[in-house]
């Protein structure tokens, strides 16, 4: 089973962006306890945060420079849904379950 914790997993991640300045998350790779890569489609997406502040379950606080996802993935025939950051100063994604 992949490995992600209740904390901020730094992940990587394939997107698309578009013209319109949008951002289109595409797969997920993901390692497992016993360091094997899996990588996952996203089945469905929605942007939860673009611009302003947002408080996600777990109380995690979004800003303005960080783009949240609510997504759901198929792991194991079962669906999951995660939230995917990305902050656009750093450039690095990170996903909480």
């Amino acid at each position: 089973m992949p490995y992600i914790t209740g904390a901020d997993t730094p992940i990587d991640v394939i997107c698309q962006h578009s013209r319109d300045g949008s951002i289109i998350p595409i797969k997920i790779k993901l390692s497992d306890e016993d360091g094997e890569t899996h990588i996952f489609r996203i089945g469905s997406y929605r942007v939860l945060l673009e611009n302003g502040s947002h408080v996600l379950p777990g109380g995690v606080h979004s800003s303005d420079h960080i783009w949240t996802f609510e997504c759901r993935i198929c792991i194991f025939g079962m669906q999951k849904q995660i939230y995917l950051m990305y902050n656009a100063f750093d450039g690095i994604w990170s996903c909480r379950v």
